[in-house]
């Protein structure tokens, strides 16, 4: 049997981390002392204490390590590893997109608040014949789902597309969602068809005035900059007002264009 100090030495962990275990019922002594009180442990103990250790290392909390020591096979650590990786991955991707928010933040600093090379204009816009596909996103970058679905569905159809096509983006919320965001997603074509499920055929509601601005380089960070200015020119504009649906119209993207810092929306 081992005294807590000399199983400290032995283990290379302190004995106020052994006392903490014992308190939540990770590791118990042994034994105890009757006469002096003394935490003792065998050998038997440092197995356990390693799994801890590597647990522990790997941010389990304490709730999550009782249930791992009650079961360590093979099957049932490979599960609980595979848990914790795609934990891992998770919050990696959420660290990389909080240091590209970063540096593109020092790239900011000094820019008149965070221009986009472009003023808004008020204009009309035309009626456009589009196919069409509406749906409700899990979250706003996941767009690119609709778009897929209605780019093979022109390819299977071979639907003709006019030679300088535009795609345009419809969010019909009231209000900025995170989640179940409605977006309709518009492709220009060169004339209507016979509507087929989810996927229709219209023209587009022609409108008189619009405040509009291109916004130049790629979507994930322009975009937010350019709504940013938009609300800068309507408080300096208050005579305007915000009626119906905003559009995305992209001019230039990743179908006919490959650096994404050359996009125009």
């Amino acid at each position: 049997m081992f005294k807590i100090g000399e199983f400290s030495k032995l283990t290379l962990v302190s004995i106020r981390m052994l006392r903490y275990y014992d308190e939540v019922d990770l590791l118990k002594p042994t034994t105890i002392n009757e006469e002096s009180g003394y935490r003792l442990y065998d050998i038997e103990a440092i197995p356990k204490l390693k799994k801890i250790i590597f647990l522990r290392y790997l941010n389990f909390m304490t709730a999550e390590i009782k249930e791992a020591l009650k079961d360590w096979s093979d099957n049932a650590l490979i599960k609980l590893l595979k848990n914790k990786e795609s934990e891992i991955e998770t919050n990696i991707a959420i660290e990389a997109a909080k240091l590209e928010k970063i540096n593109k933040a020092f790239l900011d600093i000094g820019e008149a608040f965070m221009d986009v090379h472009q003023n808004v204009t008020i204009k009309g816009l035309e009626s456009q014949n589009v196919i069409v596909l509406r749906g409700i996103l899990e979250t706003p970058d996941t767009e690119s789902i609709l778009w897929q679905q209605l780019f093979d569905f022109i390819i299977k159809e071979n639907i003709k597309l006019p030679k300088n096509y535009r795609n345009i983006a419809i969010f019909h919320d009231l209000e900025h969602k995170e989640q179940d965001v409605d977006v309709e997603v518009c492709i220009e074509v060169e004339k209507l068809n016979i509507n087929q499920g989810p996927i229709i055929f219209r023209a587009t509601e022609p409108l008189k005035t619009v405040a509009s601005m291109m916004i130049y380089g790629p979507f994930s960070y322009n975009i937010k900059k350019g709504y940013f200015k938009l609300a800068e020119w309507l408080s300096a504009h208050p005579y305007y007002e915000i009626l119906g649906a905003s559009r995305q119209v992209l001019h230039k993207g990743p179908g006919n264009e490959e650096n994404p810092e050359n996009y125009m929306t």
